[in-house]
C-alpha cells in the first residue's frame, strides 16, 4: 500500500503534468510552436481543430482530478479519460511519423505530460491490480485506450485549406436563407444588354425568395470585360452586403461608361452610399472566380441571364433563361414545385 504522504506527492505530480498538458494545448492553439508543427495544424479531429477538443479535454480532466481528492469515486473516471487520451495520442504520433513525416515538439510534450499523469495515477490507485476489482479496472483501461485510438483513427482528417477558404467565400456571398435546401443562382454578364435590363427587378426578386431560399449572384464572362468587374462585385457581396443592390446599380452604371474600371472609379461611385471601398486580396478573387466557373460548368450555362433553381437534397431543379422567363412569379412557382 502507498502511504498517505506518497499518495499526496503522487497526486501533486499528476496535477503538475495535467496542468502542463493544458498549458501546452493553449501554446499549440496560439501556434507558438516551431515550423515542424505547421503541417500538423492542417489536420482536424471530426472537423474541429485539435486544440479546441484538447482544451476542453484537459479542462474537464483537471476539474475532475482536483475534485477527486474530495470525491474518491472520480479518480477512476479520471484515469479512464487519461487512458482514452493516451490512445488518441498514440494515433496522433503514428500519424506524424507515417503521413506528416516530422514530429511536432509540442504535441509530443502534450503526450508525455499525459503519460506521466497516467503513470502517477496508476501508482496511486491501481497497486491492487491482482484483485478481481483491480483486474476489471485494468481491463477497462485497455478498452478506454483502444476506444481513444479508434476514435482518433476514424476522426482525424487533413483539411484542404483552399476548399475551406472557397466554402467560406460561397457562404459569404449568399443572400436570403443560407441554410435552405432550395438554392437559386443567377448568372449574368456585366456587358450583356439583357442582363442590364433585368437589373431593376433584382432586389425585389431576391427579397421575394429570401425567406425560403438562398440566392447567389454569379458573374459569367460571356464578354471578357466582365472579368474586370467581377472582382469588385465579389468585394461588394462579401463585405458590403447591406448596401449591395444600390452598389450593384452604381457598378452597372459605371459599366456603361467604361469596360476597364479602376479602383479609384469604383471607390468614387460607391462612396455616396457610405461605402469606404476596399478591394479583395488576389486569393479571394481567384477562389471566387473559380467558384463561378465551377457553377457555370455544373449547370451547363451558356447564355445570360439564366436563373437556376435547385433543391440541394433531391438534386432536382429548373432553369429560367432570358428576361421574359426570369420573374418573381416564375421563381416562386419553381421553388414551390421543388419543395
Amino acid at each position: 500500500m502507498i502511504s498517505t504522504k506518497w499518495q499526496s506527492i503522487l497526486f501533486n505530480c499528476a496535477t503538475f503534468f495535467l496542468l502542463a498538458g493544458l498549458v501546452l494545448t493553449f501554446v499549440s492553439w496560439l501556434e507558438l510552436c516551431s515550423e515542424t508543427c505547421t503541417e500538423a495544424h492542417s489536420y482536424e479531429f471530426f472537423g474541429t481543430k485539435f486544440e479546441f477538443i484538447g482544451g476542453i479535454y484537459f479542462i474537464v480532466l483537471n476539474f475532475l482530478h482536483l475534485f477527486s481528492k474530495k470525491y474518491k469515486n472520480l479518480s477512476f473516471l479520471v484515469i479512464l479519460l487519461i487512458a482514452a487520451g493516451l490512445g488518441a495520442e498514440v494515433m496522433f504520433i503514428w500519424l506524424q511519423k507515417t503521413q506528416i513525416g516530422s514530429f511536432c515538439p509540442v504535441c509530443l510534450a502534450i503526450a508525455t505530460s499525459l503519460g506521466f499523469a497516467g503513470l502517477f495515477y496508476f501508482l496511486m490507485y491501481f497497486n491492487h491490480h491482482k484483485e478481481f476489482g483491480g483486474f476489471m479496472k485494468s481491463f477497462s483501461l485497455i478498452v478506454a485506450f483502444a476506444m481513444g485510438f479508434m476514435m482518433a483513427f476514424g476522426g482525424v482528417a487533413k483539411v484542404n485549406r483552399l476548399e475551406a477558404a472557397q466554402k467560406e467565400i460561397t457562404e459569404q456571398i449568399k443572400f436570403g436563407k443560407a441554410n435552405s435546401n432550395i438554392e437559386l443562382y443567377l448568372f449574368t454578364d456585366w456587358v450583356c444588354p439583357a442582363c442590364r435590363s433585368l437589373e431593376p427587378k433584382l432586389e425585389q426578386l431576391v427579397n421575394k425568395v429570401s425567406p425560403q431560399a438562398s440566392f447567389t449572384f454569379v458573374d459569367l464572362a460571356i464578354h471578357p470585360e466582365t472579368l474586370n468587374y467581377a472582382p469588385y462585385n465579389l468585394a461588394l457581396m462579401m463585405n458590403y452586403k447591406p448596401y449591395y443592390f444600390k452598389a450593384r446599380d452604381a457598378l452597372t452604371q459605371l459599366s456603361l461608361k467604361t469596360k476597364k474600371p479602376t479602383d479609384t472609379q469604383v471607390t468614387e461611385v460607391v462612396a455616396p452610399l457610405g461605402i469606404k471601398f476596399q478591394e479583395l486580396g488576389y486569393e479571394d478573387i481567384s477562389l471566387g472566380m473559380k467558384y463561378f466557373e465551377k457553377l457555370a460548368e455544373q449547370f451547363n450555362i451558356e447564355a445570360t441571364p439564366t436563373l437556376v433553381i435547385i433543391n440541394r437534397d433531391t438534386n432536382k431543379g429548373h432553369k429560367l433563361a432570358g428576361v421574359e422567363q426570369i420573374s418573381e412569379e416564375n421563381a416562386a412557382k419553381m421553388i414551390e414545385n421543388l419543395r
